[in-house]
């Protein structure tokens, strides 16, 4: 419940937003109807709209790990080679990924307690 109120935290930001205002962004799950590890919707482009969050005591940053795993998750989906993604903090640079950084407010309002947490490789 958690990551799905999360979701629609992001999609309502990313709709909201700056020139994002006219974007439509549509849910995605795979072809058993079972959501991503990462991606959560499209938009009319066809690019993936993907979040880095199951929860406080998972890891919330963007790394080289991750980004793989959103790359495979993309080339499943059919989608273009335009990554949006939403993490704590990005760890990674590289020209196809345009990163949004979730503010840690919302972050806290999840449970995560952003003056103590550091980051830690997933397990």
């Amino acid at each position: 419940m958690e990551r799905d109120e999360m979701i629609d935290t992001v999609i309502a930001s990313h709709s909201s937003t700056g020139s994002r205002r006219a974007a439509v962004l549509i849910p995605v799950a795979d072809e058993d109807n079972e959501p991503y590890s990462y991606l959560v919707a499209k938009n009319a482009a066809n690019e993936g709209i993907f979040l880095v969050w199951s929860g406080a005591g998972s890891n919330t940053d963007l790394t080289e790990d991750v980004y793989e795993a959103i790359t495979e998750e993309a080339e499943r989906a059919e989608l273009a080679d335009v990554y949006h993604v939403y993490s704590r903090r990005n760890l990674l640079v590289t020209d196809d990924v345009i990163w949004y950084q979730i503010p840690d407010r919302i972050l806290s309002d999840f449970g995560l307690d952003v003056r103590t947490e550091s980051f830690t490789e997933e397990g």
